[in-house]
């Protein structure tokens, strides 16, 4: 179960594909994950999307809605390219390194099917965002009890690029100005985000901090050698978020050492995520940052 209500987010892409007449393709990967395809496989490119939800949700009927009406905007414009959901242990389940193991084997059943890094777009919002920056700060820095992706050592392999939408990345504190200064504005608020961060964090040890919490536990050198493993980033923020100043710091971070491969975007009013809850797809012209991401979509696929 979710603390947003409803099942599994096995669950939530089964009702969500009956309701849209969508194909229902999956495949069960190490770890107890699975993915959950949007889309016909076997495309040129793929993008490797990770659900938000304070790792204690399912995906979101309005997630998939986002993420399928962006894959068709995509498609319209010639794209060959498909979505792979990654199906996560939630954290009444498990916590830390067990997501980090399952989206590694995501990323290697990605490989085993024939694509390359530079074939794969991760894509993150919120907790997702989380587990994205996990992901990087493993192939920079690799957790021993964790598969290693290999390729990445060669130093001739990048993924084609990096999303994260509103990414969760200050999770052991909220002493940023964005806490106060938002927490009457923000759908996700602080005392919310802190339960919900005690609960992922309870019983993860103090070292391993670094990887799940870089705003507040990562060094910015930690992140030296990023602009080699991922070739464009894309890091966006709402103004009225209360993880605005969090997202800005580690979006500092990934610029120094990736200069001319990252954006970061604060969306002027904008909320946490909010531009997945307007569903701005069909509107003509589109919410100026789903048109952004758009572009940066084609620019990388």
């Amino acid at each position: 179960m979710n603390y947003l209500g409803g099942g599994t987010t096995h669950d939530a892409y089964l009702n969500w594909a009956k309701r849209h007449g969508a194909l229902i393709q999956e495949e069960a990967i190490a770890h107890e994950a699975r993915i959950l395809w949007i889309g016909e496989r076997g495309t040129k490119k793929v993008i490797l999307y990770f659900h938000g939800g304070g790792y204690l949700s399912s995906v979101q009927g309005f997630q998939l809605d986002y993420v399928s009406g962006m894959l068709g905007r995509l498609r319209k414009s010639g794209k060959s390219v498909s979505i792979a959901l990654l199906e996560y242990s939630l954290s009444n389940i498990a916590t830390f390194p067990i997501q980090l193991k399952q989206g590694v084997a995501a990323i290697q059943y990605l490989f085993e099917t024939g694509y390359d890094p530079s074939d794969i777009v991760l894509v993150g919002d919120s907790a997702g965002g989380n587990l994205l920056f996990q992901l990087l700060l493993h192939i920079l820095h690799p957790v021993d009890d964790v598969d290693r992706l290999e390729v990445f050592s060669e130093g001739n392999s990048a993924f084609a690029g990096a999303f994260a939408m509103s990414p969760w990345l200050g999770l052991s504190n909220t002493d940023a100005r964005s806490w106060e200064e938002n927490k009457y504005f923000d759908i996700a608020d602080g005392r919310g985000l802190s339960g919900l961060a005690q609960l992922y964090l309870h019983g993860v040890p103090q070292w391993a901090y670094r990887y799940v919490d870089p705003a507040s536990s990562t060094p910015a050198t930690w992140f030296k050698g990023v602009d080699g493993i991922v070739r464009k980033v894309l890091i966006t923020a709402g103004q009225r978020e209360c993880l605005r100043d969090d997202i800005i710091k580690v979006g500092e971070y990934m610029t120094d050492h990736h200069p001319l491969g990252t954006t970061v975007i604060v969306q002027e009013g904008g909320l946490h995520v909010d531009v997945m809850l307007d569903m701005p797809l069909n509107q003509s012209p589109p919410v100026e940052l789903t048109d952004t991401i758009f572009k940066w979509l084609i620019e990388v696929i």
